[in-house]
């Protein structure tokens, strides 16, 4: 048995697929919602027997271990290894990849480092008093065991020292890593004088540092946050604090809080609303949404309060706004940030995200407190700043409904403001000419490949119900599901599920696209003579085909001969098809 089976054999699929989606059994399956796509009826169905997984919606389809790599954006290497962990299983034929061995070996350091400035904060004379800092912050001796926030001194080698002189990592591969850097012909560390938040991928994996410089070492000359470089584990745009910690409250709540910086982050925690991470630099971005969604619905921004902030609400409406993800507003009336106002009262900061606001509903406010909507200036200062915003909103119920907030807040018709939008629209176009978004090019199944499908899942569900000699083989098209067919005809296993497992990949993903899907409830008999039905109009459609084909061959010859044995080709193919048409 090799490891892939190894580990496939103990972990169950439904099991695992259901700490991410919540699935409901349905007849032999289990369904739920699509972790991949936006739906709102469920398409994404698991079965228990095949062990697999297939969303009828986005066409996703797999193992455990496809499953993991698409929600997890890794490598089969990596899923192989993560699983294997999961399971408590040890690899014995696994040989990573030069690039796989090399991003291990940049965790591996990672790891290290988070624990050298977390031993410096919490063990070492040299933390005393960051750590005395971080606690006045408010910050708890749990969280800080929990989150591994850790201290960098101010000295320019001491990381240096520790990986490179004492643990004996080349200091390129350090450097690579995003730690220490090159000047002339020395090393040094990047982060000095800085508590050390360590950032952790979705699998808790410390892939990067956030550096926040203490009071004591500010020059005024280098930015109160420094964050690791782009690195091949590292990625600014993909990463927030802390989610691996709190994702499984915020799928339980079905909402985030978001929040600009780690210290309004661990305050919120204290103050039990858990289900909050914080973006770098309040700029939310198209990868964070998209990894939000795989845990909830809804986004509640509770940025800085101030031009910054909002400007970055507004940023944050187009991006979520194309995801079709919810978003609310948590206005803060006290306190610049959730950090301060924690300290003031933690129960007026749960009530504030308790009572967060739609987006829209929040700037429409914002404009009526910062403008008089009884002059034209005040009119035209509103129209300028919502405008724009109601031409981002994708649902055109949602956009009508404040299309009319905003013509009532002006005291003019809504087909006023809609003239106003479409003339912004064009401007928009005029000024920046954007290039027209070429749309996707939709795949369409043919008509035949979904009877073909359909004749399969027919053979698999009335498989001892039904007569498989009446497909007729030879007048269906070369496809996988055919070739499932012809294999069951042949071999008349006793017992189908387990005789999937024995076809080839690629006709195992056939069979179980076809396995997983819902049929009708029907006597043996009355399942006969649906199948029937079904074959007779593919090999219809088979047929027709090959006399186009047949057909045309006839025209592009000149050859006498050949010309007549097409013909009595074509004759074949009428008398065989007229069969079908009785």
């Amino acid at each position: 048995m090799g490891d892939k089976e190894d580990v496939r054999n103990h972990l169950d699929i439904v099991d695992f697929i259901s700490q991410t989606v919540q699935l409901k059994r349905g007849g032999r399956n289990f369904k739920g919602l699509c972790p991949f796509h936006k739906e709102k009826s469920p398409s994404f169905t698991v079965s228990p027997e095949r062990q697999t997984f297939k969303c009828f919606g986005c066409g996703e389809g797999g193992d455990i271990f496809s499953y993991y790599m698409k929600l997890e954006g890794v490598t089969f290497g990596e899923a192989l290894r993560d699983l294997a962990k999961t399971a408590g299983v040890e690899l014995t034929q696994f040989q990573p990849t030069p690039e796989i061995a090399f991003k291990e070996k940049l965790l591996e350091i990672q790891k290290l480092a988070a624990e050298f400035y977390h031993f410096l904060l919490t063990k070492h004379t040299l933390g005393e008093k960051a750590l005395a800092y971080i606690k006045e912050r408010g910050v708890t001796l749990t969280q800080i065991k929990d989150f591994k926030i850790g201290y960098a001194p101010s000295g320019w080698r001491s990381l240096t020292d520790f990986l490179v002189s004492k643990k004996k990592f080349k200091p390129e591969d350090v450097e690579k890593a995003g730690l220490i850097m090159r000047g002339g012909h020395n090393w040094y560390d990047r982060f000095r004088g800085r508590i050390m938040f360590p950032l952790s991928d979705v699998r808790g994996n410390t892939v990067g540092f956030s550096g926040r410089i203490l009071p004591w070492t500010d020059d005024g000359k280098s930015g109160k946050y420094i964050n690791s470089p782009e690195t091949p584990i590292y990625h600014k745009s993909q990463l927030l604090f802390p989610l691996f910690q709190v994702k499984d409250e915020i799928r339980k709540k079905n909402s985030v809080v978001i929040v600009e910086g780690e210290f309004d982050a661990l305050a919120s925690l204290r103050a039990n609303v858990s289900n909050v991470v914080a973006v770098k630099g309040s700029a939310l971005t198209e990868d964070q949404v998209k990894l939000m969604q795989r845990f909830c619905d809804t986004a509640i921004l509770a940025l800085d309060a101030d031009d910054a902030g909002i400007k970055a609400a507004k940023r944050a409406i187009g991006i979520a706004s194309q995801a079709e993800m919810n978003i609310r507003v948590v206005e803060l009336s006290q306190g610049k940030d959730p950090d301060e106002l924690v300290k003031t009262d933690p129960k007026k900061w749960r009530e504030a995200v308790k009572k967060a606001v739609g987006v829209y509903d929040f700037f429409l406010d914002i404009a009526k407190r910062n403008h008089d909507t009884s002059t034209v200036e005040g009119q035209q200062a509103i129209s300028k700043e919502l405008v724009p915003l109601l031409n981002q909103i994708q649902n055109q119920i949602v956009q009508a409904h404040y299309i009319k907030q905003l013509s009532s807040l002006l005291g003019i018709e809504t087909t006023v403001v809609e003239r106003e939008m479409e003339r912004q629209q064009k401007k928009s176009y005029l000024t920046f000419r954007p290039s027209t978004p070429k749309k996707k090019e939709e795949t369409s199944v043919s008509r035949t490949s979904m009877l073909l499908e359909e004749i399969l899942t027919f053979v698999i569900h009335y498989y001892n119900d039904i007569d498989l000699g009446t497909v007729p083989l030879d007048d269906f098209p070369d496809t996988a599901v055919t070739k499932v067919v012809s294999a069951l005809r042949k071999e008349k296993p006793k017992e189908v599920v387990a005789f999937a497992s024995t076809l080839p990949p690629e006709l195992q993903q056939a069979f179980d696209a076809c396995f997983m899907k819902e049929v009708e409830s029907m006597e043996g008999t009355k399942a006969q003579e649906k199948l029937s039905k079904l074959v007779s109009e593919v090999a219809k459609f088979s047929l027709r085909d090959k006399l186009t084909r047949l057909r045309n061959q006839v025209k592009n010859t000149s050859s006498s001969d050949e010309r007549e044995q097409l013909k009595h080709q074509i004759n074949d193919v009428l008398v065989r098809f007229r069969g079908y048409s009785k």
